[in-house]
């Protein structure tokens, strides 16, 4: 039930950030911290107890990055589920599709702590 609820929520921010700044996928791109703020909001009213994580994400592919391969982002949690509803920003640096909306596991590319940057430049 509670899972459903999230989502519900979920859903609702993703779709009024995707109204108010366009595209599905990249020009969600560093609204993470609005959406989380919506996000806190809207749990609260449910009385769902949550956390803001600000946390970092690192990259499949960084060869369009410039100086780290590895960029802040920032995401809910409630108990051990985890929420994200602006994660496809990041699509042109991982292989593969991301998920428009997740509630569930944490994916093993985010992390808690600031990573070491692996990027080497000449």
């Amino acid at each position: 039930m509670i899972v459903q609820q999230i989502h519900a929520i979920s859903e609702e921010v993703r779709t009024l950030l995707v109204a108010k700044y366009g595209s599905e996928n990249n020009d969600l791109q560093g609204k993470c911290i609005e959406a989380a703020e919506l996000i806190s909001k809207k749990l609260l009213k449910k009385g769902i107890g949550h956390r803001i994580v600000e946390g970092w994400i690192i990259y499949d592919d960084a060869s369009g990055c410039s100086d780290r391969d590895y960029d802040e982002h920032t995401w809910i949690e409630v108990d051990d589920l985890y929420v994200d509803v602006t994660l496809t920003q990041f699509e042109p640096f991982m292989e593969g599709p991301l998920q428009r909306i997740i509630v569930g596991e944490k994916p093993s590319f985010l992390v808690y702590e600031e990573p070491a940057d692996t990027l080497e430049v000449d």
